[in-house]
Parts: C-alpha cells; sequence; structure tokens
C-alpha cells in the first residue's frame, strides 16, 4: 500500500482546564488523494460488551453527519470493553490555522492520579470509566480513588470532543453503506477520531538538534513510545525515528519516514491486513479510503496493555469472575422467546493473565474521600446485574440498554422454574425512543447470569450475553442541509438558471438504521394534502426533495421495516427564492440582532421569516426595519432559517443563536 500520505495528526497539550485535568488536542490534515480501499463491516460479529457511548451534537451540525458519526459510535460500542458510559459531543464549524485542509480536531480529557501506578502517568477519562466499572465486578481495589471526587464532577461532561471542518462540506460521504467515492468516507473516519479520543495519539517533535524531549507527564500510550527512545540522545533518537518503521511492543509498526515530519512521524501505523489498528489508523488515510471492520480482534487485551485499562490486583483472597460473550447473530425476534439456559459457562477472557501485582491499596482507605457518591454507587446502574429496584441478588435478570448509558431492568428472578420467556411479555419501561440502537438498527439486550451462594465468603461469577432485538423502526430525524448540486463540474448558478420554477434541496437524515423504506411526505403552500414519494437512497444520508422557489414547503418522513412503521419530525422550508436578490443582499449576526447588508435593494413592502429547523412549529414573520436590522434577543438557543421576501424574491440565512 503505496501512496502519498493524507492524513495526519499533530498532538499538543492544552492546559487551559482545572490543574489536575490536562486536554489533549489532534488535528486531521487531508489532501485529494484517492486510496480505494474497502474494508467492509462483515454480517457475523461479536459483541464485546455493553459500553454506550453518549453523543451530544452542536446545533449546526447537519443531520447526515449525525446519522454517519451515530453508526460510527454503534460500531465501536460492538467492540469497546464495557465502561461507564463515554461522553463525546459533536461540533461542525470553519477550522483555520493551516495551510492544508483539517477534516476534523480531536480533544480528549485527562486526570492526573497520584497511586503508586499512576502518579507518572496521565490517566484518560475513558481509561478511569473503564478501570473502575472492572474493578467493582470484580472487587478489586481502587486504582483511581484519589480522583474519584474530579470524576464524580466530570461524569456527565465530555470526555472527547470532536470538530469537524464544515468547509470541507462537499467533501465528505455520509453514506452509511460501503459506497466508494473519491470523497472522504465520514463513518471512517469518525471510527479514527474516536480511536484518537480514546487515548491513541502522542506529541513528538523533532528540531534542528534531533527529537524534542518535552518535559511534563505523558499518557501511558505516549509512554510506551518514549520507552523506545528515552536512552538515546536527541540526534541517535532521531536516527531511530527515521527508518521508515518504528518497532514498540504492543503496537503494530509504527510510520517512520526519512526526514522526519512533524505531526506525521510516529502518529500512524504501517498497515497490516491482519491488524485492524493499524488499518484503521493507517498513514495512508485518504478519499475513498473506506474501514468498518473491527471485529475479530481482541481490543480488552489492546485496551488493557496501551492504554492501560487494567484494575488492580488485590493480595490474597479471591475475586468475582466475568464471562463476557454475544454476537450478532444473537437476534431476538420482535415477538418470540429467549432462552435462559444460553448463558452458562463460558472459557473466561483473559483478564488477569500475565499482569503483574502492585502493593495492594486498603479498599477502606480507598471509600475515604470527601465525595458524595462512592465508586460502588457511581457503578452501580451499569453494573452487569444490575437490577434496580427487584433486590434480585443472584439469579437471572434481562435488561435493555438506555441511550443514557444504564440499564433499563425488565426481568429479575431468583432461579426460574422456567427458562423459556417470551420477549414480547417483557415490558419496556421508556419511550421507544429512549432506548440505544445496534447497527441493525435493533434494541441491545443483556442476559446476566450471576451465580452466588448466599451467605458465603465464596465470590459471584457473572455469565454475560448480548442480544439485538428487532423492533420498530427508530423515529428518523431530517433537517435541510443545502441546495443540490447535481455535478460537481455545473456551477450553482447553472443549475438555478435551468428551472425557473423549481429547486432540488438535500434534506438530511439520521435514525436510520434498521429501516426498510423512506416515504416522503411533502405539503407545499396553499395545499390541503401532502403528496407521498419513496426515497430511494436515504441510506447516503439524505434525499432530495423538489421544491417551488416561491413557496415553503413543510416535509416528514416515514420509515418502515418488517414489524411496523414511525413517522419523523416535520420541518418547514421557507421559500429558496431566486439569485438576484441571494446574491445582493448578505446578513451578519452580532450579539442579539442580524444586520441585512444591501438595504438600499431592499422594497419599503419587504418582510422576514425565522423558522425554527428543529421546531416545525416556531415561525416568525415580521415587516423589514427600515434600518435593516433585525432583533433577535428574544430567540432560544438553536439553528433558525431567516428568509428574507422582497417582491417575488427571497433570500435565506441559515443562522445558530
Amino acid at each position: 500500500m503505496k501512496s502519498k500520505l493524507t492524513v495526519l495528526l499533530i498532538m499538543a497539550a492544552n492546559y487551559c482546564l482545572a490543574a489536575n485535568t490536562t486536554e489533549i488536542e489532534c488535528e486531521s490534515y487531508a489532501d485529494n488523494s484517492f486510496k480505494g480501499i474497502c474494508v467492509e463491516l462483515p454480517n457475523y460479529r461479536e459483541i464485546r460488551g455493553g459500553t454506550k457511548i453518549r453523543t451530544t451534537y452542536a446545533a449546526e451540525c447537519p443531520e447526515e453527519l449525525i446519522g454517519a458519526f451515530d453508526y460510527a459510535v454503534k460500531i465501536w460500542e460492538e467492540n469497546l470493553p464495557s465502561m461507564l458510559p463515554l461522553n463525546v459531543t459533536v461540533k461542525w464549524s470553519k477550522i483555520r490555522g493551516s495551510k492544508t485542509a483539517v477534516l476534523s480536531k480531536v480533544q480528549y480529557k485527562t486526570l492526573e492520579s497520584d497511586t503508586e501506578l499512576d502518579r507518572q502517568y496521565l490517566s484518560t477519562m475513558s481509561q478511569i470509566k473503564a478501570v473502575a466499572l472492572k474493578e467493582i465486578h470484580l472487587q478489586r481495589t481502587h486504582r483511581f480513588y484519589d480522583v474519584v471526587d474530579e470524576v464524580t464532577k466530570k461524569m456527565d461532561l465530555a470526555d472527547i470532543t470532536i470538530t469537524y471542518n464544515s468547509d470541507l462540506y462537499n467533501e465528505y460521504s455520509f453514506s452509511i453503506d460501503d459506497i466508494m467515492s473519491n470523497k472522504y468516507d465520514f463513518v471512517s473516519l469518525a471510527i479514527r477520531d474516536i480511536a484518537k479520543g480514546l487515548g491513541f495519539g502522542i506529541n513528538i517533535i523533532a528540531d534542528d538538534e534531533g527529537i524534542v524531549f518535552l518535559p511534563g507527564k505523558k499518557t501511558f500510550y505516549e509512554s510506551l513510545i518514549w520507552s523506545e527512545l528515552k536512552n538515546e540522545t536527541p540526534a541517535s533518537a532521531y536516527t531511530k525515528c527515521t527508518q521508515g518503521s518504528l518497532n514498540v511492543t504492543f503496537l503494530p509498526l509504527l510510520y517512520a519516514p526519512n526526514p522526519w515530519q512533524n505531526g506525521i512521524s510516529l502518529q500512524y501505523y504501517i498497515p497490516d491486513e491482519t491488524d485492524p489498528l493499524s488499518m484503521l489508523l493507517s498513514y495512508d488515510f485518504g478519499k475513498g479510503y473506506i474501514m468498518r471492520d473491527l471485529s475479530g480482534f481482541d481490543w480488552e487485551n489492546k485496551f488493557q496493555y496501551v492504554l492501560d485499562w487494567q484494575a488492580m490486583m488485590t493480595t490474597g483472597g479471591t475475586t468475582n469472575s466475568k464471562f463476557e460473550n454475544g454476537s450478532t447473530d444473537n437476534n431476538l425476534p420482535f415477538k418470540g422467546n429467549i432462552d435462559l439456559s444460553s448463558v452458562s459457562r463460558q472459557t473466561p477472557n483473559n483478564i488477569t493473565n500475565d499482569l503483574k501485582p502492585i502493593e495492594s491499596v486498603n479498599p477502606s482507605a480507598a471509600m475515604q474521600t470527601n465525595s458524595t457518591t462512592s465508586y460502588s454507587e457511581l457503578c452501580e446502574p451499569y453494573n452487569y446485574f444490575y437490577t434496580g429496584d427487584k433486590k434480585v441478588y443472584y439469579g437471572y435478570s434481562i435488561s435493555v440498554l438506555l441511550k443514557n448509558g444504564s440499564w433499563d431492568v425488565v426481568y429479575a428472578e431468583y432461579y426460574p422454574t422456567a427458562t423459556t420467556i417470551k420477549v414480547e411479555d417483557l415490558p419496556l419501561n421508556y419511550p421507544t425512543s429512549e432506548y440505544a440502537r445496534s447497527c441493525s438498527g435493533g434494541l441491545r439486550y443483556r442476559l446476566t447470569k450471576c451465580e452466588w451462594n448466599a451467605g458465603s465468603s465464596a465470590p459471584k461469577k457473572y455469565y454475560v450475553k448480548y442480544f439485538t432485538r428487532d423492533y420498530f423502526p427508530q423515529k428518523a430525524n431530517i433537517k435541510y442541509s443545502k441546495i443540490h448540486e447535481e455535478s460537481e463540474n455545473i456551477s450553482l448558478s447553472e443549475i438555478r438558471m435551468s428551472d425557473d420554477y423549481y429547486v432540488d434541496v438535500e434534506i438530511g437524515l439520521s435514525n436510520i438504521e434498521g429501516t426498510n423504506k423512506i416515504i416522503v411526505e411533502q405539503l407545499d403552500e396553499g395545499e390541503r394534502v401532502p403528496f407521498r414519494y419513496e426515497a430511494t437512497d436515504f441510506r447516503q444520508g439524505y434525499f432530495i426533495a423538489n421544491l417551488d422557489r416561491e413557496l415553503s414547503t413543510q416535509l416528514t418522513v416515514i420509515s418502515y421495516n418488517d414489524n411496523g412503521n414511525t413517522r419523523s419530525n416535520t420541518i418547514v422550508i421557507p421559500a429558496i427564492g431566486y439569485d438576484d436578490l441571494q446574491e445582493n443582499i448578505s446578513f451578519d449576526i452580532c450579539d442579539n440582532h442580524i444586520s441585512t447588508n444591501g438595504i438600499d435593494r431592499i422594497q419599503p413592502n419587504a418582510s422576514y421569516t425565522i423558522t425554527n429547523m428543529i421546531n416545525a412549529n416556531f415561525v416568525k414573520t415580521e415587516k423589514l426595519p427600515t434600518d435593516g436590522i433585525i432583533d433577535i434577543s428574544e430567540l432560544k438557543s438553536g439553528c433558525d432559517i431567516l428568509s428574507l421576501r422582497n417582491g417575488n424574491n427571497t433570500a435565506n440565512y441559515k443562522f445558530t443563536k
């Protein structure tokens, strides 16, 4: 796989937060090289755990970006070891400051800890969340007890923040299918960015004298690479890092070109088809590079030894044990049975192999903090055998994963006489929209068997199996994106000139996994009854609606699968208008008002309309002030469209307050 480098990341520490918190930042650069590599998501995949990545999107994010990023999240969720919910914030804005186009920027938080094992490292929040849950399940001493206050305070804050470059909107493909095109596959890019946010990245640079040995604490991952250079002089380290590749224990071969390239060298791997991490973080990523398959790989082992996701060892005594499995073939029907005997003794995962005991920390001392929330209380809703208010301490439980990362307990019982239960008889205790979904759109179920002799000193054993269940389609979300450009070789003005009355627009879609068909309901201004049509290529992340330029349009989509249908939100798109006003009028948003530039071209009876892009019921229409300044002080935060109507012409401005 030999071709020009297309993406690189630069690591930089940002110390703008609290004294014990460091935020590490990475940027992804890109060029226009086409790669033509497709590693597809296989039909059969193991499910490694029950982790939920909770994602928050800025109002500016296009809906098709949300759909593609959600899909990338679901791929990671199948493979991540069990951990407390991970919080990711996604933003959409211009990214400046580089000679080369920037695809994205990743920031992830770390905390300082002062235990025997951690005082020399920066610990990522993802690492802390993984270790905390593991120690509760295995009854280990608490490795991060000294930062439990900080963990508690930051539990609902963003662990990872990813910003995508809005200037490159037309360069991304948001399809959730493996369709190779001369664009950057956004799902693959998002999977890479999440990996970076989990901690795969370093800050090593060089100057005229050789490698620069930067001061300060490093993450465990950084320390693995620094360990290969610590006995070298700056000059000899430079020689070692410019021999084409660098071999580091537990890692794929690091890319080490000659001469050294800051932001490129040692930031990426030389791709190896047997190692999905190297394929995911290949130095050779570019347009047409699709990497969706993270399956068939021992991620728990990789995270344990590369990102240090390992619990502290106890000295003496015995601990609980856990055995997890599941696959995408473990599919529960919409109506059918679940067999409790399907979860039983299995071959244990390599949880403790080759781990070296360290000095034990007294558990009671570990819990003596000022925090009102202990580790146990923090982890309880995410416990393997969480039974809610049912107070069942061993036996069987069945639960369904919620979007907030906790589990809705739908069944808990001491060893029952019947081992077969009808899935449809298990009530869901929340609205359907509150539940997490899988890559195939199904609900995510967990069956746990807990073995324990009450009153005995013997530890508990957990046997966990994960399922997906066919269900109603998700409620799709739709949002106006842009005027559709039919060809990259035709200018937008030429497209508009080709039709004096109608215009094609792209409507972004999300929540479309598990949907077989989408029907669009389009109601044009002045009509009493909407007309319907099928959006046949909706899995690309958007559909095209043909609109009358002079009329507003109301859109809703209906998602179908074999189990039923679900209606989406409804949006209103103001009249698109024509070019003459759009080209001569511009808008500037400042504090609580919008200034209209080119007011001299506006007729006295001009009016404006503000339409919220999410809440179709919010529409405000007023006469345009003579000074062209529009007051938006009473608007709530969100994404809106300002439409200025001047006679028969309309100009539109999408803004976020």
